[in-house]
């Protein structure tokens, strides 16, 4: 029997959820190079797997002489990432609090500063699925404040996902968007659940940019156990442009996508190449890492502590974007279109520049604008968009079990449309 319904699904506000979305927060102004991997799969999602034995590794930087005696908690939150309403002992096993390891005093570096290095599960093990913040905070502080908070996810993988993804949309064909088709095979959560229609969200993200995240409440179909979402508006996306890329690896000399390299005040500094809008021309394709970075120097195979910063300026040369902010998008920005990367518009130049202190390694990073008035990108008026741009989607599907006080995260996967 075929059960088909048309989906009442939601799009919450872009706004809210870029807020609450996977995006790590800094609220220390000193805090730099926030990166967290699954150790083995440095491109997966920051995502555990407890049944194959993931781990997960948050690495971040403190500008600073002294180390501080860092502690962390778990908190387990809602698909929408605001915290849950369960208490500590639902979901973790154990004390929730557990020392960092001693911060490590950069080497022979212009720039001073004090890695940390964390990796969960170790002394805080979380019993349930669902979605986490880790909340790092300075032990000898007594208002103990949250320097950084650093979002993830643990999933039980009890619901097998199956997607694609195509250049041919309900919007236009071989144009500027990709559409997404999803079907879910629920058989291991069927009974635990009273009904897909009202027990399921599935959430997608386009190269792990929160402001990009959809939300689907409802499937468009059920047939058996098996849930399908397609032909949807939300399921498209616009294509975007690949990448731009540049390294500064090497403070000696300029590195691809630099004009030039040297010194500033006891810092390092370098400037990228002055860059154009895309958007009018030629699709050129580049295989890049989604927006990701890598720290590395060609002077040290110890870049966690001896890679230097580098004070780093973009430009966009461009009129004036009538209402709008342009911002540096990628990891390299902690995936945040806030102050931190937002760009400054200089009239006697005619473009727009940001300095960022960023640790040598290789870069991925966008142009973005943003509406002022409502606070969401205009995807690619700078970059444009271009069917053949490759691009990853990370699906999420959580589920609210009967005898459950919230949902749990039943399955994550990631496809492309990788040539």
């Amino acid at each position: 029997m075929v059960a088909r319904r048309m989906a009442a699904v939601m799009l919450a506000a872009s706004a809210a959820l870029a807020a609450q979305s996977q995006a790590y927060m800094a609220k220390h102004p000193a805090i730099r190079s926030v990166i967290t991997r699954i150790e083995g799969h440095d491109n997966a999602p920051a995502v555990i797997i407890p049944r194959a034995g993931d781990r997960l590794t948050v690495s971040f930087d403190e500008e600073s002489l002294e180390s501080r005696q860092l502690r962390y908690r778990l908190i387990h939150c809602d698909p929408h990432w605001h915290p849950s309403q369960l208490i500590e002992s639902e979901y973790i096993d154990g004390f929730n609090e557990a020392p960092l390891d001693d911060g490590t005093y950069s080497r022979a570096t212009l720039t001073h500063y004090v890695h940390y290095r964390l990796t969960v599960p170790t002394d805080i093990i979380p019993t349930i699925s669902g979605n986490y913040l880790i909340e790092i905070f300075d032990d000898y502080d007594t208002a103990r404040p949250t320097l950084v908070s650093i979002p993830f996810g643990v999933s039980e993988q009890s619901v097998d996902i199956a997607a694609t993804v195509s250049p041919r949309t309900d919007t236009d064909y071989l144009g500027a968007h990709q559409q997404l088709s999803i079907d879910l095979d629920l058989d291991r959560i069927w009974n635990e659940i009273t009904s897909p229609y009202t027990d399921i969200i599935v959430t997608v993200e386009q190269d792990s940019r929160p402001e990009t995240r959809v939300e689907l409440t409802s499937p468009t179909a059920v047939t058996g156990r098996r849930a399908r979402y397609d032909h949807l508006p939300q399921l498209i996306f616009k294509a975007g442009n690949e990448y731009r890329r540049m390294e500064t690896v090497d403070t000696r000399r300029p590195g691809m996508g630099i004009a030039s390299v040297g010194q500033n005040a006891g810092r390092f500094a370098a400037e990228t190449e002055p860059a154009a809008a895309r958007a009018g021309s030629p699709y050129a394709y580049d295989r890049t890492q989604h927006g990701r970075m890598l720290v590395r120097t060609v002077d040290s195979d110890r870049p966690d502590t001896e890679a230097d910063y580098v004070d780093t300026g973009f430009t966009l040369v461009s009129e004036p974007i009538e209402g709008c902010d342009v911002y540096v998008e990628g990891e390299l920005t902690g995936r945040r279109l806030d102050k931190t990367s937002r760009m400054y518009y200089d009239p006697t130049a005619g473009s727009y520049r940001l300095t960022l202190p960023l640790k040598q390694g290789a870069y991925n990073y966008r142009y973005l604008a943003v509406d002022r008035r409502t606070g969401r990108p205009i995807e690619g008026l700078i970059e444009g968009n271009f069917h053949q741009t490759v691009n990853e989607y990370t699906i999420r599907v959580y589920y609210r079990p009967r005898t459950a006080r919230g949902y749990r995260l039943a399955g994550v996967t990631v496809i492309t449309n990788d040539r």
